[in-house]
């Protein structure tokens, strides 16, 4: 009886095989190292926040004080009961927050800050501010390089290079003006802006209204009117917000139109509005809910 031959295994697929098994260990190598690198990374700016003092602490739990609670129930219901509901961001926020604590006691705060954020800029001059968001992650310098567009998307507060970057202030705006965008990453060790996307949930809203924004010379306050999900557009997308072309919004006519799309894309009803004259500031990161998703919060000044 005729013997058929006997089949040979094909060498691709033993090539093939092998291919992959590499491309799984390369890419459980990469993933490892990018885990540790983006801890180094992190431990630079705890470094940092280890440094300031922690009046940050005693806002996020002042659920007891009674001025806290109305300035809640105002954003809540979104009634304008003025501004001597709400803490006052040129008399540091901190008195608000603790009734008991002695005037000198604020002011050395108040102080210690400032003095901190002047010994940040001495460090790097690119320095503008240091930003807060109670309960959260969120407690890094913020950069400002105008002459450099987008450098802060790559290097630390140090200027070496870095995967999870550093919060910065867009090239474009006026560091002395009424509006502020600031652009941060959302890496997957979640850090920098990694938790800005639980404002797409009203209750993460209702329980972090307040961000805070130090300057080389005053303490700042901000309570968040609006959570928004965009994406970038291209050139010839005719439908969309660019929130992020703005340069400023000193002009009553461009104010008015950018809130009006911040109204008519906002995720849910804060019940808070911003007029005219306010400062506003802007936090985004990328969110990949679509290609080029992003994420952003408008917040404006308490004064």
């Amino acid at each position: 009886m005729r013997m058929g031959k006997k089949k040979k295994k094909k060498p691709f697929l033993w090539l093939a095989a092998g291919f992959f098994a590499l491309l799984l260990v390369f890419s459980g190598f990469m993933l490892v190292r990018e885990l540790v690198r983006a801890g180094n990374e992190e431990e630079v700016f705890e470094t940092l926040a280890a440094a300031r003092p922690r009046r940050q602490e005693r806002n996020a739990t002042n659920k007891d004080d009674p001025q806290s609670a109305e300035t809640d129930t105002f954003a809540a219901a979104g009634e304008d009961h003025g501004t001597e509901d709400l803490p006052n961001a040129n008399s540091s926020p901190s008195a608000e927050a603790n009734p008991s604590e002695s005037p000198t006691e604020t002011n050395q705060v108040q102080t210690w800050i400032l003095e901190e954020n002047r010994r940040l800029h001495e460090m790097n001059p690119d320095f503008f501010a240091w930003i807060m968001i109670p309960d959260t992650n969120i407690n890094y310098p913020v950069m400002y390089a105008p002459k450099q567009k987008d450098f802060y998307l790559s290097h630390d507060f140090y200027k070496n290079k870095a995967s999870t970057g550093v919060p910065y202030l867009d090239e474009k705006c006026d560091p002395d003006g009424s509006y502020y965008l600031i652009f941060g990453h959302r890496p997957s060790v979640k850090t920098m802006f990694y938790h800005l996307v639980d404002y797409e949930e009203r209750d993460f809203w209702e329980a972090h209204q307040l961000i805070y924004l130090d300057t080389l010379n005053e303490e700042r306050a901000y309570v968040v009117v609006a959570a928004v999900k965009a994406r970038v557009l291209n050139k010839y997308d005719r439908e969309g917000f660019r929130y992020y072309s703005y340069k400023s919004l000193d002009n009553e006519d461009i104010f008015n139109e950018y809130m009006q799309k911040v109204r008519a894309n906002q995720l849910y009803d804060t019940g808070m509005e911003a007029a005219f004259g306010d400062e506003i500031l802007v936090l985004s990161t990328c969110y990949r809910y679509v290609k080029a998703g992003r994420f952003f919060v408008v917040a404006k000044r308490i004064d």
